[in-house]
């Protein structure tokens, strides 16, 4: 049986898990690991949660939907200055990540964000902390999944459970392999955009 925790101890338990920071959407979805649903007595939990991180001082926005623990904010990762030219396109391919990602959180038609480069740094926040999704989930055969998975930069899922939204950023030092590989996506039909 789950302990019933307060939603403030569930939000703290969930920002723990996810390197002290978390989109609502990861909350709305993993709260309830920590908090015994059934003993919720209010109709609309998930405004109850939204409500929670803007209002407990304990919780500090640090980005669109996204919220981290305040004693923690100085644990967040710094983005080192780029030197190179490798690196600062690297690095801008990371902020455009970090922006897309944020905005699909937003959207309430995208259900769930992924990218596959989760190490980048956006705004001090690990492009992996950020996502909703760890892993590519199993919405079709094997073969496919891992197709779009080493194509696809990021995505999101709609409410129907399958990717309609890609993304794949394209910067010409990318090799041109990584883009027709999106061609074999094709099977999703899904709006692409590059």
């Amino acid at each position: 049986m789950k302990e019933d925790l307060s939603y403030a101890e569930a939000i703290t338990k969930v920002m723990l898990e996810n390197g002290y920071i978390a989109p609502l959407k990861l909350l709305y979805k993993d709260v309830f690991k920590y908090k015994d649903s059934s003993k919720i007595v209010g109709k609309t939990p998930i405004d109850t949660i939204r409500g929670e991180v803007q209002k407990n001082k304990k919780f500090t926005r640090v980005g669109l939907g996204i919220y981290a623990l305040s004693d923690k904010l100085d644990l967040l990762q710094k983005q080192e200055t780029p030197k190179t030219e490798k690196e600062k396109l690297a690095s801008r391919h990371g902020e455009i990540q970090g922006m897309l990602l944020e905005l699909g959180n937003s959207l309430e038609e995208v259900s769930e964000t992924y990218t596959n480069d989760k190490k980048f740094i956006f705004n001090k926040k690990p492009l992996g902390s950020i996502c909703t999704l760890r892993n590519v989930p199993p919405f079709t055969y094997e073969h496919i999944i891992k197709i779009a998975y080493h194509s696809l930069m990021l995505f999101g899922l709609m409410k129907e459970c399958f990717p309609q939204r890609f993304l794949r950023l394209k910067i010409p030092q990318i090799s041109e392999m990584r883009l027709l590989n999106l061609w074999s996506c094709k099977i999703f039909k899904p709006n692409l955009f590059v």
